[in-house]
Parts: structure tokens; sequence; C-alpha cells
């Protein structure tokens, strides 16, 4: 079944779907805000609800909420039937507006969200810890990924990096891996389970695909 704004959905770009423990599945729309799919139904949440109209990412959190990544309004979560910043995020912190690309939830429960040029944040029961340039090659983050071991897969504008052990480790051109703006991670399930697939664009790449192994 295929579906498009000329079936009523509120857009034809759903950068990312999820789907919670009661089997709705939830899309970021970009343009269109959120939109919850059940049998036979959809539920659209937007400015009327307190959502900004471009979602990005979405996630659902270990209490079963949803969080949606926000093109300039931060990391939000739906509280009932209104749309609220999320309670460990601060605006006022980002010079730049607050710009979420990537939402994760990790196996162990705690969040990750990729911004716009304020880097990773991760969020926890302690509150926001922030990962800059620094610690994982960027200042932007567009994709974020959990392979089987429990390692972070991260896709930025400047190359990948990965999170293991609570160490990071960026990947550049010494690994093999073309200097580029990289816009998803996708963990593959090759039978060595340590493969992962990037899908990368810029000026002379175009949705070229890449696979890493970790050594």
């Amino acid at each position: 079944m295929c579906s498009s704004d000329l079936d009523g959905l509120p857009g034809n770009s759903f950068p990312q779907l999820v789907e919670d423990s009661q089997g709705d599945v939830w899309a970021a729309c970009n343009g269109g805000g959120l939109v919850r799919f059940r049998p036979r139904a959809a539920r659209r949440y937007g400015v009327e609800d307190g959502l900004e109209q471009i979602a990005n990412s979405v996630a659902i959190d270990a209490d079963g909420r949803v969080l949606v990544g926000t093109h300039g309004n931060g990391l939000m979560v739906l509280d009932g039937a209104r749309v609220r910043v999320h309670e460990h995020w601060d605006n006022a912190r980002f010079s730049s507006g607050s710009w979420v690309h990537a939402v994760l939830r990790d196996a162990s429960g705690e969040v990750w969200a990729g911004t716009a040029n304020e880097g990773l944040f991760r969020i926890s029961a302690a509150g926001l810890e922030q990962f800059r340039e620094g610690d994982i090659g960027s200042a932007s983050v567009f994709g974020l990924a959990e392979d089987r071991e429990g390692g972070l897969w991260i896709a930025t504008a400047d190359g990948v990096a990965l999170r293991e052990g609570g160490a990071f480790r960026v990947f550049g051109e010494e690994s093999g891996l073309p200097r580029a703006r990289y816009h998803g991670v996708v963990v593959d399930a090759a039978g060595d389970r340590k493969s992962t697939r990037l899908n990368s664009s810029h000026a002379n790449i175009s949705y070229a695909v890449f696979c890493l192994k970790k050594k």
C-alpha cells in the first residue's frame, strides 16, 4: 500500500518511522509534524498541538513516550495529547537554533540526540551530556544506529564516529572512508555482525553507500 498527501497525509517526506509497544507506527514528517498510524486510522500532531511543523526524527523512550527531533525547537516529547519540550532539553543553550536531526534510544534505555552545529547529546536520569566536535569529529550529526554489540554509530557532516566502551573512534580517510556528509547509518545483518552501511551525499558523491567493519 502506498500513501501520500493525496490520501490525506500531511506530506510525502517521512525521514523516520518507529513502532511502539502497542503496535502503533509513528512517523516524523518533513513539513507535516508527527503522524501516528493505526489500522484504518491516522492521527496528526502539528502546530495546534504545540509541535514544530518540521519533524526530523522520532523515537520511543524507556517509558513509552514518543520523542520528536524538530527543526528549530529541539527535542520534544508527546505528553498525553500535547507536545512539549523534553524536561532535560534546554533550548536556551543553543546559539544557532536547536535542530535535532536524529534521535535514538539505545539498549540500556538512554536517549541520544544528534544536532546541527551542537554535536551529540546523551539524555539519561542524570540529565543532559554533550559531546562536541573534538569527541565525534564534527559539530553536526545526521544519523544514529546501535549495533548488536552496543556500539553507537554516528553519521556526521564530516565522516563517521563509533562509540564503544565509553570511548569514541572517528573514521576518516585513513580508514578508506571519503571525507563526506553522511546522512544515515544502518547496521547490516551480515553473518559477521560487524558491518555497518553508510548513506552519503555531498558535492562529489551522490547517495553512495559504503561499508565499514570493526576490527
